[in-house]
């Protein structure tokens, strides 16, 4: 499967960056998405993909909404305006 960026790389060039794949399971019966949105590599992996309760997840959420301003349970349910 290939991945899909949804979101252009805002951040400078002499920003590391890693792309960030997006779950969807707390919004839909699909376990995950394969979309990806770019975060600085130092965010990305603040907290690693294997913790409990979806941390990594969370944490990274939060700084899409942080970086793009868009929420991204709207963006994953199409409710994004």
């Amino acid at each position: 499967m290939k991945d899909i960026q949804l979101l252009p790389n805002i951040f400078p060039e002499d920003i590391d960056i890693e792309y960030h794949h997006l779950l969807n399971d707390f919004y839909s019966e699909n376990k995950y998405c394969w979309f990806i949105v770019p975060l600085p590599k130092i965010t990305h992996n603040y907290i690693a993909g294997n913790k409990k309760d979806k941390e990594h997840w969370k944490f990274n959420t939060k700084w899409i909404n942080k970086a793009y301003g868009i929420e991204v349970k709207e963006l994953l349910t199409g409710t994004f305006i």
